[in-house]
């Protein structure tokens, strides 16, 4: 199940509703939540591109109106490393909101949770992007969904090296 929009929607819905009405929760911990809900929605996309390349990108809510037209709730496939730039921005964006202290981090998006995700998709990007150009026949479409281009494999390689640094020294 990892077609799951349903989720993906709870998740923007979240991120949302806690920005209009959180108002009784003071601002870090609002920030920590919503930090929370990117890492979810990252590791929910991350699952999503490993599996069928470029999906959708959806990170607002999409709300039905019946007088407009049906085709503008239509979102086009993105270009697979167009997700794992996504993934990647999403987590750089969201790690000085996860600053827990260690004991209250237990089942709980960290920073470190947040940087191991980062130098794991990265990596399979950079492998994707490398390995695939590699075979005899090359998975990819011609639009970009589902292939990555080699020259990107070195960005995506430095970007999961970096993570893993910043992890072991947790920087």
């Amino acid at each position: 199940r990892w077609w799951d929009y349903e989720f993906i929607r709870d998740i923007n819905m979240s991120i949302e509703n806690i920005t209009k009405y959180g108002t009784e929760i003071s601002e870090e911990s609002k920030n920590q939540f919503i930090a929370e809900f990117r890492f979810i929605r990252a590791y929910v996309y991350f699952e999503m591109v490993k599996r069928m390349g470029g999906v959708p990108l959806i990170t607002d809510v999409m709300v039905y109106d019946p007088s407009k037209d049906i085709t503008t709730y239509e979102v086009p496939r993105s270009k697979e490393y167009e997700i794992y730039d996504f993934i990647a921005s999403e987590l750089d964006e969201i790690l000085d909101d996860l600053n827990l202290p260690a004991i209250i981090q237990y089942n709980r998006a960290s920073k470190g949770a947040a940087l191991a995700l980062k130098c794991r998709a990265m990596l399979y990007a950079g492998s994707l992007a490398k390995y695939n150009s590699l075979m005899e026949e090359p998975v990819s479409l011609p639009g970009q969904e589902v292939g990555i281009p080699v020259s990107m494999s070195v960005k995506y390689y430095q970007a999961s090296l970096q993570a893993s640094y910043c992890v072991f020294y947790m920087v």
